[in-house]
């Protein structure tokens, strides 16, 4: 309203309009030329006010826009700041991982390398496995020939004291007692597998007392335990055995007296003149040995474990003496005596 008061003073025909009517009335128009000069001002005034309260609002809302930036300047600050941490976190993250990694290849190879290892040694005890088993057929060729050997002799022998004799005499050969026969090696496995030492005079005064006088001999490898201590085959032989030894063969990575050709050979020459033969032997290598003495009459008695023993050797001798059941009569020492 204001306003439209000012524009109306602002016109000429308004200001004549009011000194006609100060004239009508007899008053001076004078004083009403500064009446739009006052309202001029206050309307100025009034502007100003409006103005500055704009310009203070203006400047409390920039103050408000500049704190809320900062605000959010602060706010992308400390997300820069987690995202770097974020990114530290991640290139520590993947380092460990890198780690992890190079452990894992490092760890499959020492893996493959132990296979290959294991691989490699595997073969080498198949290849000696096939050595021996090479050997054991060898050694049951030779038997086999040797027996077919003697018993061509013992037809010879026979044949020629048949010739020999008079026709009306009648000759019995005269058998001794009891050959025991013992494959050092084999024997002495078997009583460390059960704890005990064996005494030798012990043994051969149980076997004699079990099938009479008998002959010991003991087949023992030059590699074997006790070979070179001359005061221990001393000792042996004061007790009443016979010590054949044998050099020892290298076979692969291990040792090998192959006692068991000698001791073969040494029972077909002879085993014949004996009732009873002990054999402290679980080696199956000797089951045509035993035949052999056993279709000749010949009693066959196996000395060693059942664990350890050739099933068909042990079925096949007419006596089977365990060592554990005799561990008592054999030693002094039973404390540490296991079960075999």
């Amino acid at each position: 309203m204001k306003t439209n008061c000012l524009r109306l003073l602002d016109n000429r025909y308004t200001w004549i309009t009011l000194f006609v009517l100060a004239s009508v009335f007899g008053r001076s128009p004078y004083p009403l030329f500064g009446l739009p000069l006052a309202l001029r001002q206050r309307h100025i005034e009034n502007l100003s006010s409006a103005k500055t309260t704009v310009l203070e609002t203006q400047l409390e809302n920039q103050s408000q826009a500049i704190h809320s930036f900062t605000g959010q300047l602060q706010e992308l600050q400390e997300q820069q700041k987690q995202q770097a941490k974020q990114q530290e976190q991640m290139q520590a993250e993947q380092t460990r991982q890198k780690e992890m990694i190079d452990n894992r290849s490092k760890a499959m190879q020492s893996f493959t390398w132990q296979l290959q290892k294991q691989k490699k040694q595997q073969e080498k005890q198949q290849e000696q496995i096939k050595i021996q088993q090479t050997r054991h057929k060898e050694m049951r060729s030779e038997i086999d020939q040797l027996v077919n050997i003697n018993h061509q002799l013992e037809l010879q022998i026979d044949s020629l004291q048949q010739a020999a004799r008079p026709v009306s005499s009648k000759i019995v050969p005269i058998k001794r007692q009891t050959l025991m026969a013992i494959d050092y090696a084999n024997l002495d496995c078997a009583a460390k597998a059960i704890g005990i030492p064996i005494n030798y005079e012990m043994l051969k005064r149980y076997i004699n007392s079990r099938f009479g006088s008998l002959e010991a001999r003991i087949y023992v490898g030059e590699n074997d335990r006790k070979v070179n201590n001359k005061l221990w085959f001393k000792h042996l032989r004061d007790r009443g055995y016979s010590i054949i030894t044998k050099e020892a063969i290298l076979h692969g990575n291990s040792f090998k007296s192959n006692v068991d050709v000698d001791l073969a050979v040494d029972v077909l020459s002879d085993g014949f003149n004996f009732k009873n033969l002990v054999l402290c032997s679980g080696d199956g290598d000797f089951l045509p040995l035993v035949k052999k003495l056993q279709q000749r009459g010949v009693r066959v008695i196996v000395l060693n474990l059942p664990d350890r023993t050739n099933n068909i050797l042990q079925n096949l001798a007419d006596e089977y003496i365990s060592l554990s059941d005799i561990a008592s009569e054999i030693t002094t020492d039973t404390g540490h005596l296991k079960k075999a």
